[in-house]
């Protein structure tokens, strides 16, 4: 089942992820598991190639089952879907962001390719007729997100607050 949902093709409408990321079972290494427990994750560019990631994730699960006589039962732990930022408060925080020192340069949008947490506060606030933004602070770092050495640059929080602190001042300034 793990080999297959590493398998399972991308889509040529975005950008589309599978991950297991955890495994647990069995009794003793010369034993077949009874029972495994598996969590793992799709994402998608879009909620729409999230929600066909997660389709294919099931049917590959359910495919292995059937093929060695075993039952399965998917459960949704956590999905990502996919909200953008609202174009005006994108842009007051990226103004808001230029002058605090520290910030090289402000990138207002781009093709970021993941969804995170945030898109279901995100979108509750939309939904609700507020706006909502995505702010990213980058950083120094010596490896990549999702990984075990992963750390904070701390100098990069002092900054990260500055530019949040100005950007509320000037979202209260403006009423966008």
């Amino acid at each position: 089942a793990i080999q297959n949902a590493y398998a399972i093709p991308r889509h040529s409408d975005g950008m589309t992820r599978v991950n297991v990321g955890y495994i647990e079972g069995g009794t003793a290494s010369n034993v077949i598991a009874e029972e495994l427990t598996i969590d793992a994750e799709v994402r998608g560019e879009t909620t729409g190639l999230m929600e066909y990631m997660r389709t294919e994730l099931e049917r590959v699960l359910y495919a292995a089952a059937e093929m060695h006589d075993c039952d399965v039962t998917p459960r949704v732990i956590s999905e990502s879907p996919r909200t953008d930022s609202d174009p005006a408060l994108r842009e007051l925080v990226g103004s808001a962001a230029r002058p605090v020192g520290g910030v090289d340069r402000v990138i207002e949008t781009t093709e970021f390719g993941v969804s995170e947490d945030v898109t279901y506060l995100m979108d509750r606030v939309q939904r609700a007729g507020g706006l909502a933004s995505y702010v990213l602070i980058g950083t120094d770092h010596p490896t990549n997100h999702h990984t075990p050495t992963f750390d904070i640059d701390e100098e990069s929080l002092e900054i990260g607050v500055r530019v949040l602190s100005d950007a509320i001042r000037e979202c209260s300034r403006r009423q966008p």
